[in-house]
């Protein structure tokens, strides 16, 4: 699994973590998953952190982006921030955000770090550094 969240409600946030190369299908089970927990609210605010994932070609295409893109996890007035390394990953990312912002959702923003991310959508700092340093352990002990 290259992708795993954590949810901590006591700070409304949803922190996911990728690693590796990721596909299409991984997205969607993870977005199914997220959909699928009975702790999640949309309202939850979400930090993404995508700095250690390939998601170059073939794996994801801009198509690809845009059809998540048209899929309701998150609520509109959800803050969301995808840290996002210097790769085509930066690319994706946005064009995820260009189009969710087409449909009314202008909360998401493409940051290079964590405490961007953190300001952004006005998540806990330390919480945000414990939740990706738990998913980094999960998923690298799954790996």
């Amino acid at each position: 699994m290259p992708t795993d969240y954590v949810i901590d409600a006591e700070h409304r946030a949803v922190f996911t973590l990728g690693l590796g190369t990721l596909s299409m299908l991984d997205l969607l089970n993870s977005m199914a998953r997220l959909l699928a927990d009975p702790r999640f609210s949309p309202s939850f605010h979400h930090i993404a952190d995508f700095r250690r994932v390939d998601i170059g070609s073939p794996q994801l295409s801009s198509a690809d982006i845009r059809s998540l893109a048209a899929r309701t996890v998150f609520g509109a007035s959800s803050r969301r921030a995808f840290i996002i390394g210097p790769s085509a990953a930066f690319d994706l990312a946005r064009i995820y955000a260009t189009q969710r912002d087409a449909g009314g959702e202008t909360n998401i923003r493409t940051v290079a770090d964590l405490e961007a991310a953190a300001r952004w959508t006005g998540i806990d700092l330390d919480a945000a550094k414990q939740a990706l340093a738990e998913l980094t352990k999960r998923l690298e002990s799954s790996g």
